[in-house]
């Protein structure tokens, strides 16, 4: 089990400092150590008398007749800011502290016509509100006992303190969620920030966003992140040999610079299309794959190890670390991906190389995989791994074959859990395999993505779908699979997706009345869909077959972004607008 001090160190840097300054501020002055009236926020003091300290004080006061209140005030604060800094700010601390501190001046001139000297609670609300509406994740978990939709959050902290302080307090504390609105709203995520999402072939590169939206982004001194973090991204634009070349000579030039314990987050994606030649000696699976080597870097094999010890989130496309390496220890996000080689073999790992990787981190929370796993391991003799903390499991791109191997070394815990996988490649095949079934009733699903194959007509079986999957499912995706023709269905059946409420389409093929059938049998309150092919009926006539289905459920919306299911639910989805569409941007 980590150590305290390991796990306090895992604290991303503004998280850490707004919890560790709230914690200095607070409690001398509850305890009566320090005068509460000389660090609370009084233009005439700060200002005329010049005692300044107060501007910076009364963000960090925060005083409460109970003690656990101030406790639970303190852990809002810290999931709030820490889900913002490890989501959307990911890698990016400096922009999160300078968008922090535009956000502070807003909200301290709101407060000052409502005469409040406290500007805690308005700093809360503010990351309460862009937390509710920024990260993906649907619910939140409060110490694993009770998941809380995160949309209602903001508003149910409202109502307490609308409780315990009256309208005057619930208008103060509303301030911080008005600039959190403002915030999202006006100041996008950087054009850096697509780094930390996955993307698909036909996702175009992005390019910085003109105008006053520049000044999102801290300015050049308050850039931290050249120790910090070490984002790895490069735009194809030429040949898969430049490609290779500018990896190559940015991990030799970056690594090596680094001070050992400093590395917390690595990404290192190569898209570019692949020739592997070597075909001889590759025993660990990574001949052509792997990254260069320490003497490469000009550093010793000690030195590199010490650099990369400290990582705990790993993203690696195309180019890895030996399978030795302690880059894959103590991991909480794990990304092992590649683009398939024009020429030559795929990468690969053995199981037991991958089950001492996962023992390794047990902790893990995200886990991405696309590359092959050869190899049995006896689970009569090694148990599966156990993980408690896992929330997100893709095996988007995944040869189907690897799923007997892969899938049975896994234990997750009860977290609510995110799972992609794609179907068997034939035609029509069965929904779900006997190995992922046997996955589903061990695990906490709750966030189901099931790709089909495009190189196969795949028709979803609505009977199998209701039958066997999990009871507890909450958001559906389908991708890639024909809903037309659906069989009748017993009613009985019906209330195994009793709390389903998402349903994500993306470059189906739809024919309206067997999806209006299915949506039928289905609790859905929402449909988010993408590039869906019409037929039947409606084949000849969208307009009409995109007004139908918009009164199939209570919100409907048309993604335009071409990103992966997976992130349909991030803020900064854009949507299209279609003859008929219901406006209820309120509601997701």
């Amino acid at each position: 089990m980590e150590s305290i001090p390991g796990k306090i160190n895992r604290i991303p840097p503004v998280t850490k400092f707004v919890l560790a300054a709230t914690v200095a501020v607070s409690l001398p002055a509850m305890l009566g150590i320090l005068p509460a009236t000389s660090i609370v926020f009084d233009p005439h003091y700060a200002f005329e008398r010049k005692q300044i300290w107060r501007i910076v004080t009364a963000w960090f006061y925060a005083p409460s007749s109970e003690f656990f209140l101030f406790a639970a005030g303190l852990f809002l604060l810290y999931h709030s800011a820490f889900d913002l800094e490890t989501n959307i700010f990911e890698g990016r601390s400096a922009d999160y502290a300078w968008q922090l501190i535009l956000s502070a001046i807003c909200i301290m001139a709101l407060n000052v016509p409502l005469k409040n000297a406290i500007l805690s609670r308005p700093l809360l609300h503010l990351m309460i509100y862009r937390d509710s509406y920024s990260v993906k994740s649907p619910y939140i978990s409060v110490l694993d006992l009770a998941y809380i939709p995160r949309r209602y959050l903001p508003w149910l902290v409202l109502v307490l303190d609308f409780i315990t302080g009256g309208p005057l307090a619930m208008c103060r504390s509303l301030t911080g969620a008005l600039v959190a609105h403002i915030w999202q709203m006006l100041i996008p995520r950087p054009s850096i920030f697509q780094t930390a999402e996955s993307k698909t072939a036909d996702d175009g590169p992005k390019k910085p966003l003109p105008g006053w939206r520049k000044y999102s982004v801290a300015p050049g001194w308050a850039i931290m992140d050249d120790e910090y973090y070490v984002i790895d991204y490069v735009e194809i634009s030429s040949s898969a040999a430049s490609t290779i070349s500018l990896i190559y000579m940015t991990t030799i030039t970056i690594l090596p610079k680094l001070s050992p314990g400093t590395l917390l987050y690595l990404f290192i994606k190569d898209y570019g299309a692949r020739t592997i030649t070597n075909q001889e000696n590759n025993v660990e699976g990574l001949a052509g794959w792997e990254l260069p080597t320490p003497e490469s870097c000009g550093v010793s094999q000690e030195r590199l190890d010490s650099i990369v010890r400290p990582i705990k989130s790993l993203r690696l496309g195309g180019q890895f670390f030996p399978w030795t390496s302690p880059a894959y220890h103590g991991l909480v996000e794990l990304h092992l991906l590649f683009t398939r080689p024009k020429c030559g073999h795929r990468p690969y790992i053995h199981a037991h190389r991958l089950r001492d990787m996962l023992l390794a981190s047990p902790e893990l929370r995200i886990f991405h995989i696309n590359i092959s796993v050869i190899g049995k391991i006896d689970l009569q003799d090694s148990s599966p791994v156990p993980l408690d903390n896992l929330e997100e499991f893709s095996l988007r791109g995944m040869s189907r074959g690897v799923y007997d191997v892969l899938l049975p070394l896994l234990a997750p815990g009860k977290k609510p859990l995110q799972f992609t996988f794609q179907t068997q490649q034939e035609v029509n095949p069965p929904l779900y395999c006997p190995t992922v079934i046997s996955f589903l009733q061990r695990a906490n699903v709750t966030s189901l993505y099931i790709l089909g194959r495009t190189s196969f007509d795949q028709r979803l079986s609505i009977d199998e779908l209701l039958a066997v999957s999990p009871s507890n499912l909450r958001t559906l995706g389908l991708e890639h699979l024909q809903i037309i023709d659906l069989a009748q269905t017993q009613d009985k059946r019906h209330k195994t997706l009793s709390q389903l409420s998402r349903l994500y389409i993306r470059k189906c093929a739809i024919d309206v009345d067997a999806f209006q059938q299915l949506v039928k049998l289905l609790p859905v309150r929402a449909l988010k869909l993408h590039k869906p092919e019409i037929q039947g009926r409606l084949r000849a006539n969208k307009v009409v077959a995109n007004q139908e289905i918009n009164s199939m459920v209570p919100v409907v919306k048309w993604v335009r972004s071409s990103r992966d299911m997976e992130l349909w639910d991030a803020w900064e989805i854009e949507y299209d607008e279609l003859p008929g569409l219901v406006d209820v941007s309120s509601e997701l």
